[in-house]
């Protein structure tokens, strides 16, 4: 009984040290999506008028945001370029 009790202390301490980061975890990801934004519209600005497949693959473009917010987050977890 005694270790199922330290053992329930030990994963409130968890839980509460959770809680405790999230809002630290929520301005992190606040701040990654700020570059992820500013280094979008860079892309767009220099590569819009790239044709599709002549220097990237087809498919991954630098045409709006949001295609190339997608790439680059493909770039951060080499997501989609196992295909």
């Amino acid at each position: 009984m005694v270790h199922a009790s330290q053992s329930f202390t030990a994963l409130r301490n968890v839980i509460l040290t959770l809680f405790l980061t999230f809002p630290a975890i929520i301005n992190i990801l606040a701040l990654l999506a700020l570059a992820i934004f500013m280094y979008a519209v860079l892309g767009v600005y220099l590569f819009a008028e790239l044709e599709p497949g002549e220097v990237l693959s087809e498919g991954i473009d630098f045409r709006n945001v949001a295609h190339a917010s997608q790439v680059l987050w493909e770039c951060m977890t080499d997501g989609g370029f196992s295909r």
